[in-house]
Parts: structure tokens; sequence; C-alpha cells
């Protein structure tokens, strides 16, 4: 049965990013430089994110669309597993971060980079983990900022409920055991409409 989700919450307007180019004519490509260090399983899990946002933008008319990249070609979206842990710009661990080109601050990308923690804290262990972590930071390279629990938008408060928007954030991290593949349902495994939305007004859809 599908799960029950609770009211949709749009990510903040003060969080939206640039992101990737529209580009109608042929799909950005993704590649896994993971060096043996991700499963197949994990690795279905990226797919699987992918493969969601792709069939919502289509959907949908946004003009941004995802496939693997051909052997022995390089992708747009370069995926890693760092041997480091990953850490957000206050310093504090996360499960993965989007990386776009220098020059993303002003204006739209082609290419960018998703790196993933080394797994030190056991955070990301399955087909489902990634497919929640990497579903989210593709909401990043549409233009979407983390949904931040508290912050007031056109007046009102933004709720971050579980499994909301695929931009809400993983909860304590690292994690406890009964949280480690986001099993606390932080992270939706598909855009929701509220993200849809945004993005196609990002996109002039």
């Amino acid at each position: 049965s599908q799960p029950t989700f609770p009211p949709c919450e749009a990510p903040p307007v003060s969080t939206i990013q640039a992101g990737m180019a529209a580009r109608p004519d042929r799909p950005y490509t993704y590649q896994c430089m993971d060096n043996g260090t991700l499963s197949a399983d994990q690795q279905r899990g990226i797919n699987d994110a992918f493969a969601a946002w792709t069939v919502a933008n289509g959907l949908a008319g946004i003009p941004v669309t995802f496939k693997l990249a051909d052997s022995g070609a390089t992708g747009d979206i370069q995926i890693k597993r760092l041997a480091a842990s990953v850490l957000n710009e206050n310093g504090k661990l996360i499960p993965a971060r989007t990386i776009p080109p220098s020059s993303a601050a002003t204006q739209h990308y082609t290419t960018a980079e998703i790196d993933f923690n080394n797994d030190q804290f056991n955070v990301l262990n399955s087909r489902r983990g990634y497919t929640k972590a990497t579903v989210h930071e593709i909401g990043h390279l549409m233009g979407l900022g983390d949904n931040k629990k508290g912050d007031t938008v056109n007046g009102r408060k933004v709720r971050g409920d579980r499994g909301s928007s695929v931009m809400n954030q993983f909860g304590a991290y690292p994690p406890p055991a009964s949280q480690r593949d986001d099993l606390a349902g932080f992270i939706p495994a598909s855009p929701r409409s509220c993200d849809i939305d945004v993005v196609k007004v990002l996109f002039n859809v």
C-alpha cells in the first residue's frame, strides 16, 4: 500500500539556489566514480533516484532529465564516495553533498559532482538509503535548497514534516541505528508535488 504523506511543504524561497541549465534536447548523464566502494545495490539506489526525478520532470514538462552514462563515456554528473568525511559549510557531518562548478553562484551549469560520506558511521547502507540521499542531492541540482524546519516563508512556519519534501534533511547525524538509511522517513523516495511546483517556477514552466 502507498504511504500516507503529511501536507506538502515547498522548500523555503530563501534557500533556492542556482541549478542545472535547461536542456530539452538531450538528458544529462551521470556516472558513478566509485572505485569499487559502492555496492551494486547502492548503485541501484542512485539509479532509482535519477529515474524518479526524470519521470517527475517529464510529467511536469521540466526540461531536465537524466540517464546513466554509457560505458567509457564521461558523465555530466560525477558521483563519488569519498575517503574522508563529508562536511557542510558549518563543519558538521552530512550523508552527501552536491558540488556545482565554481561559476554556479551566478549562472546555471551543465556539470556537477555528488559526494557521499565515507560512511564511517554506517549511515547509508542499503538501496533505500542511497535513493533517499541521492534524490535530495538531485533536488539541489534542480535549484532547490534545504527545507529548514522553523523558517518563516510568506508568514508561515515551514514544518519540514517527515516525508513532506525531498528537500527535508536527515534527522540527527550521525543517527542512531534505528534511523540509518532514513528509516525514520524524513525524505521521500521521489519528488513531491511541492518540490516539482517550485522547480516549475524556476524553469518558467
